[in-house]
């Protein structure tokens, strides 16, 4: 997950990540050597509540879209294969909402 991880230099607003962008020393900004603070509501509780959160608005509204016929959806495996598709898709569909409206 990244959210959770993220540790911020709260005078610069440099932001780094545990595991995907570490400080070069742990809990210290690379730049100052002051130290990082992780915020309140950026932990892996906090995370998982807005999630949860989240999940209880969107679920209801993706069923009411697709009860409706106007779900679109694009699957993907990942999210560098899922940016393409989305992207590839986005534009046939563009292209048809242009052709309809002319």
């Amino acid at each position: 997950m990244k959210q959770g991880d993220r540790l911020i230099h709260e005078p610069s607003g440099r932001t780094y990540h545990k595991m995907y962008k570490p400080p070069k020393v742990a809990y210290k900004d690379d730049v100052t050597g002051e130290d990082l603070i992780q915020r309140h509501d950026d932990t892996l509780e906090s995370v998982k509540k807005r999630l949860e959160q989240f999940n209880s608005y969107a679920f209801p509204l993706l069923d009411l879209y697709k009860k409706m016929g106007i779900l679109y959806e694009i699957p993907s495996p990942s999210s560098d294969i899922g940016y393409i598709k989305m992207h590839e898709e986005l534009n046939l569909l563009t292209e048809k909402l242009r052709k309809k409206t002319q």
